[in-house]
Formats: structure tokens, sequence, C-alpha cells
């Protein structure tokens, strides 16, 4: 599994960067995308896929067993083809 602490330290490495500068841009990153999906926007990371969030009524019932509505929030995250043919081609049988 590739951590935060594993993608701070590939980039510093990679991006010739110290680790605070790498982690600085790797929080960026994510507070931007966090704000932009946070107001309703799309992130599309380009090889590997689009988050967006979608709006959904739910049904369920509240604690008196009454049946109740509520407006929910969900991330959606749509595979690119670049990912999926990458996934086909390292999947062993």
């Amino acid at each position: 599994m590739l951590r935060k602490k594993d993608m701070i330290e590939n980039l510093a490495e990679e991006a010739n960067m110290t680790k605070k500068a790498a982690r600085d841009v790797y929080e960026l990153l994510i507070d931007m995308m966090t704000r932009e999906l946070a107001e309703g926007g799309e992130v599309d990371l380009f090889g590997i896929g689009r988050i967006s969030t979608k709006k959904r009524r739910s049904v369920y019932l509240n604690r008196n067993r009454e049946q109740e509505e509520k407006n929910v929030t969900s991330v959606v995250f749509k595979t690119s083809k670049t990912l999926k043919d990458a996934l086909k081609e390292n999947t062993h049988e």
C-alpha cells in the first residue's frame, strides 16, 4: 500500500527536494482537491481517473421508526482508460 509518508518520500527523492517541501506540495494538492470537491466541482487526475460528488436523496427510518428523507453527498470515482489498461496488463490469473 502506498501511504502518505511513502508518497512524500518518493516525491522528495524524485523531484530532488526536501521532505518538508514535498510534504508542503502534497498537502497543498490535497487541500486544493478537497476545496474543489466541497464546492461541487470535479478533480481530474490524468491517467488515474476523475473524482466528483453526486447528491442524492436517501430514505431511512429514524429513531421513532418513521420514514425520513435526507440529502446525501457521495464521492464518485471514474477510472481512466489508462489505469484500466494498466490494471489489465498486470492482472495475474
